[in-house]
């Protein structure tokens, strides 16, 4: 299962183009970071290729059939997305939550078999929110809640995951813990597409990296190319260098070991 993206351009206002002739194949087992500054477009680009979206120009294809060719239900058996802001209205409980991940493969919403209950309580107890389950959505906090937007995700058991920005509210030990899993899908197959507005969590994740830029999108590239001080001057404005440990048995870690703006645009 892949995206094949073909001269793709989007805008919201006609003289504002946000991504413009973009081309880009995103392959299953593979970890791809989106990053670049605010309003860059690294959300539109993720609620383009969850088809909430429509490209202005070009074409998105999912396993080579157009994207918007597909009904909103099987899109919900292939993607699962997670907004930036997950906002849940209803008093719901957690447990009720995240079983409504697998509410894409049901004939109605009460529909919930002996197999989406132990689904439902496995995610619960891999992601750590078991003690939660009985609380309401309502009363938890922004960090939980961000928890439970992830573990309704891995609910649905899709094959391809959208974030964006999954680890804003949450603390360190969690970020890494998610990091984790959500690599261990991608070493089974799964296509994983992340939005990251911290630079010390994108080496983390990232096998691929996108760079998004106020003029668009400026630069597509291997995880190992990626964090070159040049590459992050011009997109960030500010002068980052990355030091690299490598270990045979777990991999490259990345470390920002310098940090200077020296070109203030206040």
């Amino acid at each position: 299962m892949s995206y094949i993206v073909e001269n793709l351009s989007f805008h919201y206002l006609p003289q504002k183009p946000i991504i413009k002739n973009l081309y880009l194949k995103l392959e299953r087992g593979c970890s791809y970071v989106l990053l670049g500054t605010n309003g860059s477009g690294k959300t539109t680009l993720l609620r383009i290729l969850n088809g909430l979206l429509k490209p202005v120009s070009g074409s998105i294809r999912l396993n080579s059939y157009d994207l918007h060719s597909y009904k909103r239900s099987k899109i919900a058996q292939l993607i699962s997305f997670v907004p930036q802001n997950y906002a849940v209205h209803f008093p719901f409980t957690v447990y009720e939550t995240v079983l409504m991940g697998r509410y894409p493969y049901k004939a109605n919403f009460f529909d919930y078999s002996q197999k989406d209950h132990q689904i439902t309580l496995s995610i619960l107890e891999k992601t750590g929110l078991s003690e939660l389950a009985s609380k309401k959505i309502t009363e938890i906090s922004g960090g939980e809640k961000q928890r439970v937007a992830l573990a309704r995700s891995l609910c649905q058991q899709t094959p391809i995951l959208l974030l964006d920005e999954p680890f804003s509210n949450l603390d360190i030990h969690y970020s890494l813990f998610f990091i984790q899993l959500l690599k261990d899908f991608v070493r089974k197959g799964s296509l994983v597409v992340t939005s990251v507005h911290d630079l010390f969590m994108a080496p983390l994740l990232a096998d691929r990296v996108l760079f998004f830029e106020p003029q668009g999108i400026s630069l597509y590239t291997e995880k190992e190319k990626a964090f070159q001080p040049e590459i992050l001057k011009r997109v960030f404005k500010v002068n980052i260098h990355f030091s690299q440990f490598s270990d045979d048995e777990k991999g490259c870690y990345y470390l920002i070991n310098t940090i200077a703006n020296n070109e203030s645009s206040f």
